[in-house]
């Protein structure tokens, strides 16, 4: 999840780990804060605000090793390697 500052993401539920990035200081996202006891209230709150079914809400992605890319539902591209050069799913 994102909000003005901060870019905090959980992987399976946060026993995978978790990342949290201060876009006011570190707007390339080089130091995870997830694990400093500073930034643990942040964690917090920010974890509090996912939904708990998150993993069954995210939609199907398919690879596409032609072009590099993972394709939504929706058609959306997703870049991995190469740039994508459509946007819509073929």
């Amino acid at each position: 999840m994102r909000t003005a500052r901060w870019h905090y993401a959980e992987f399976e539920a946060g026993r995978a780990g978790r990342q949290l990035f201060d876009h006011s200081v570190d707007p390339h996202e080089t130091r995870n804060l997830a694990d400093d006891p500073a930034f643990s209230d942040v964690v917090a709150e920010l974890g509090a605000l996912l939904p708990d079914d998150v993993e069954d809400r995210r939609p199907p992605l398919r690879y596409d090793p032609d072009n590099d890319c993972l394709y939504q539902p929706e058609g959306a591209r997703v870049a991995l390697g190469t740039p994508c050069t459509a946007y819509v799913d073929p």
